[in-house]
């Protein structure tokens, strides 16, 4: 996943191999993934509140890291990076700290 102002470059906010590797990559059938990753102190977020770009990207993973290039076309969110005051909720009351 990777995330950018528009403007900026793209830059990834996960390590692919160590969270396939962890579990944190969960495979949910037909070719579908999900992964719950914290874009708070990402390269291409630091901490900025505002807008940004975002997309998946399709990589391998063994037996070396490579970079496919086949990209989802990019999305928008908004990311609020908030105070010290506790984060948010993501909805179901669970406190999310910059999670997507």
């Amino acid at each position: 996943m990777r995330v950018w102002r528009e403007g900026e470059p793209p830059s990834g906010v996960h390590n692919a191999v160590e969270d396939n590797l962890n579990g944190n990559v969960v495979a949910l059938g037909n070719n579908r993934y999900r992964l719950t990753v914290n874009i708070r102190d990402a390269f291409g977020v630091n901490q900025r509140s505002g807008e940004y770009l975002w997309t998946v990207v399709l990589v391998q993973i063994n037996p070396e890291y490579k970079d496919l290039g086949i990209q989802a076309p990019p999305g928008r969110l908004r990311f609020e990076a908030g105070g010290g005051g506790g984060g948010g909720s993501d909805g179901d009351g669970n406190k999310d700290s910059g999670s997507i």
